[in-house]
């Protein structure tokens, strides 16, 4: 009996040792394929980086040969644009040239004869032709001319020369005498125009119309009737500029 049991004991010792040995193998082979992965994903990760580099030099050999191309293309345009302008600059130079040049050696060529033919019809001309008639200039047209002044200033002469006259007038305060009765009336400016011709003469809203064309005024209508009259003498504003 103790004979067996140091044989099983015998017998379970190699098989201890056996275990221990693989073990060990099994952690001495774990490193070395994890360094195995870690170089396998490096030259992927190499071969890749080498991949995208010679994209991006492709990508920027194919940018710098359009560049290339498109600068070329500019300055050969450019030059055809420039001898197109030049050439079209040349042919008007000798349209022109070319159109003077015979009228210039026609007149030297035929100077003495074109002078005698030319003085010849001048001679004609003179003695064919009949005189001409007279026109007479329109007389002047006599402006209408207003006696005017505000109250307390002194009277003044204006002079219409044209038409519109570019003011308004209505019948002024009567002047009044003892007992009430009335004497002269009076004509009063009521609306000048701006810009127009009263305005640029000086007369002023408010002032007193006393005579037109030398007759003393007394009511609005009567000097309504004297600008009536004298303004179809008058000329319009446009034919006077």
């Amino acid at each position: 009996m103790g004979a067996c049991q140091q044989c099983q004991h015998s017998d379970e010792v190699p098989a201890r040792d056996s275990t221990a040995a693989c073990d060990q193998n099994d952690s001495q082979d774990a490193p070395h394929e994890v360094n195995t992965t870690v170089v396998e994903v490096e030259n992927a990760i190499e071969s890749k980086l080498d991949s995208v580099a010679a994209q991006v030099d492709e990508a920027k050999e194919a940018v710098e040969t359009k560049t290339e191309e498109l600068k070329d293309a500019t300055e050969t345009k450019a030059e055809e644009v420039k001898e197109y302008v030049e050439n079209v600059v040349e042919e008007i130079a000798v349209a022109e040239n070319g159109a003077e040049a015979p009228a210039v050696v026609v007149v030297e060529k035929n100077d003495g004869a074109a002078q005698a033919k030319e003085e010849e019809g001048c001679k004609d001309a003179t003695e064919s032709k009949e005189p001409a008639e007279k026109v007479e200039a329109p007389a002047p047209v006599a402006p209408l001319v207003l006696l005017v002044a505000k109250k307390g200033q002194a009277h003044k002469t204006v002079e219409f020369s044209y038409k519109p006259l570019g003011f308004e007038f209505v019948d002024g305060p009567v002047k009044t005498g003892c007992c009430g009765r009335n004497f002269k009336g009076t004509v009063k400016v009521s609306k000048v125009e701006a810009g127009q011709q009263a305005a640029s003469l000086g007369i002023e809203n408010g002032a007193i119309i006393y005579q037109a064309n030398g007759k003393d005024i007394a009511t609005a209508s009567q000097l309504t009737d004297l600008i009536k009259e004298h303004l179809t003498k008058l000329p319009e504003v446009g034919a006077c500029n």
